[in-house]
């Protein structure tokens, strides 16, 4: 809380998102707000206290966590003409000396997950509190999730933390 202080960013905890289509844990507003959404922590910190999780994710403060991914986000806008998560394009196709070029959505989150690890000295990527935060509100897509990120990295999901039964 002190770096947002400093850098001048207001921190509430309202319960949830004012748009409930999407779960969202927190999120970055423009100019200079970040809104770190109570009802996911709540549910994050009642798995922590579980304790097979406190045993892989002791010590881990949720708060602080999502606070130092928004704080990238903010950076990000600070510096939106000179960040290269902003300024990095692909190019699509062209035709002759016609192109097309895109940014990459995704750079931001990624780049805002390591900002967050190494802010946060977190041993592990925090793409797992996405499985972890999504388990809260459906233990289904939070394994599914889970598993997905295992087969992306090319490993076996641990039988505890599974859907799927060997037969």
């Amino acid at each position: 809380m002190i770096i947002a202080e400093k850098l001048g960013l207001k921190v509430d905890f309202p319960e949830q998102p004012q748009n409930g289509h999407r779960v969202l844990f927190a999120e970055y507003r423009d100019p200079n707000i970040v809104h770190i959404y109570a009802d996911g922590v709540r549910r994050g910190e009642e798995l922590l206290e579980q304790e097979s999780v406190s045993k892989i994710l002791h010590d881990l403060d949720l708060n602080r966590m999502l606070l130092s991914h928004e704080i990238f986000h903010w950076l990000e806008k600070e510096n939106e003409s000179s960040i290269w998560t902003q300024t990095y394009e692909i190019k699509l196709w062209n035709i002759g000396k016609l192109e097309n070029h895109s940014h990459i959505a995704c750079l931001s989150e990624i780049a805002a997950m390591a900002f967050a690890k190494r802010l946060m000295h977190f041993e592990m990527s925090p793409y797992v509190l996405d499985a972890f935060l999504d388990y809260g509100y459906s233990p289904k897509a939070g394994t599914a999730l889970y598993e997905e990120m295992m087969a992306a990295d090319n490993r076996m999901p641990d039988p505890a933390y599974s859907n799927k039964k060997e037969d």
